[in-house]
């Protein structure tokens, strides 16, 4: 498929379609319900996306597809950045519904696809925080997966269990609380001279 113009519209089209049926729980679906539901041709859909995990895969790649690892050299600023792109991510309605069927543990090749597509986001995540280690942003004993499931897990549980979004100022707090564990203060603690 070429990239731009139609073929781009198309892509977009399914992508979206792929994501509304995954956020309402259908994750059987198959090159008809996303023909139905994205407007684009049974046998468009079919030749350009043939296996369930291809269209798993386009859906993923549109959603996730401005969350991208902050590189600013500083890693209380990237912290900040991160937190904040964290947060809006992971209470996105769409996301919250995917996370629900990831969590129910009754779609492996759903939860297959998610994983391997989130896999070079993971290993960015971590080459970013091996980064602020090598110059000494971070406590070089704390291990760098230990500093991703700090970052990443408040905001894939609250929006999941409690429904709610992280308020602002506790995304500040928490990009201080992680910055001070990993040994840097954090942006925010840096700005105010706390």
């Amino acid at each position: 498929m070429r990239s731009g113009g139609r073929s781009e519209r198309v892509r977009r089209r399914v992508a979206d379609a792929c994501l509304a049926l995954l956020a309402a729980g259908d994750v059987d679906l198959g090159p008809s319900d996303v023909a139905r539901v994205s407007g684009v041709s049974r046998a468009t859909v079919h030749r350009w996306w043939p296996t369930k995990a291809l269209l798993f895969g386009a859906a993923l790649e549109a959603h996730t597809a401005d969350l991208d690892t902050p590189t600013s050299g500083a890693w209380s600023d990237d912290l900040d950045r991160w937190c904040d792109r964290l947060a809006a991510f992971f209470s996105d309605p769409t996301e919250v519904s995917l996370n629900v069927v990831m969590a129910g543990d009754r779609h492996p090749d759903f939860r297959r696809a998610v994983l391997d597509h989130y896999q070079p986001l993971f290993e960015s995540w971590r080459a970013r925080i091996d980064q602020a280690r090598t110059a000494g942003e971070i406590d070089a004993d704390i291990p760098t997966d230990a500093v991703l499931l700090a970052l990443v897990s408040p905001f894939v549980v609250v929006p999941l269990l409690f429904g709610t979004t992280i308020p602002e100022p506790t995304v500040r707090d928490l990009s201080r609380l992680i910055g001070r564990a990993t040994g840097t203060g954090g942006a925010h603690e840096h700005a105010t001279g706390a």
